[in-house]
């Protein structure tokens, strides 16, 4: 459990530097709406971390793209959105079908879009049990935006190897000691 949270800090810290330095086309315009959003990628404002300046340019180029992807679908929770998935994905991160599989198992380590936004999808559920312990597993599956009770477990399982039921457990007996 504390692993976990701590992975889930981590990457949050990651996605803020990032999500501080969105650029996102037609921002400026009211009339759009955030699921038409595109990232700018053509200039980049970021800063580097030691860890990332040993990547080559064009890797550094595509990973800074996938963080800066990734700042903006959690930041702006598209990933609980119910037909959010590639199509929109790739038009978000301004990509082709074709780069999006290889861009997410090189830099969020998962085989495909469904597996990327369940894994966003479960550690939202995180959240939503440390910051709302009162809430039912049917009412965090629901607001995780997960098809049913056993999808949520499921995927739960295979992401955390342990049940959701078993993460709140521990967390909580963690907690009052």
């Amino acid at each position: 459990v504390n692993k976990l949270d701590k992975l889930i800090a981590e990457q949050e810290k990651r996605r803020k530097e990032y999500g501080d330095n969105i650029s996102v086309a037609g921002e400026s315009a009211p009339e759009h709406k955030d699921t038409e959003e595109t990232l700018e990628t053509e200039d980049c404002r970021t800063s580097i971390s030691a860890e990332e300046k040993i990547l080559p340019d064009a890797e550094r180029f595509d990973y800074d793209r996938f963080m800066r992807m990734e700042a903006l679908i959690v930041n702006k929770k598209l990933f609980l959105e119910p037909k959010f998935g590639r199509d929109e994905l790739c038009r978000i991160a301004n990509i082709s079908k074709n780069e999006i599989s290889p861009m997410l198992r090189r830099y969020a380590e998962v085989d495909n879009v469904t597996d990327y936004i369940n894994r966003l999808k479960v550690e939202y559920s995180i959240k939503l049990m440390s910051g709302k312990p009162n809430l039912s597993m049917d009412a965090i599956a629901e607001e995780s935006n997960f098809t049913s009770r056993s999808t949520f477990y499921r995927v739960f399982q295979k992401i955390c190897g342990m049940s959701p039921a078993q993460y709140q457990k521990t967390k909580f007996s963690e907690i009052g000691n």
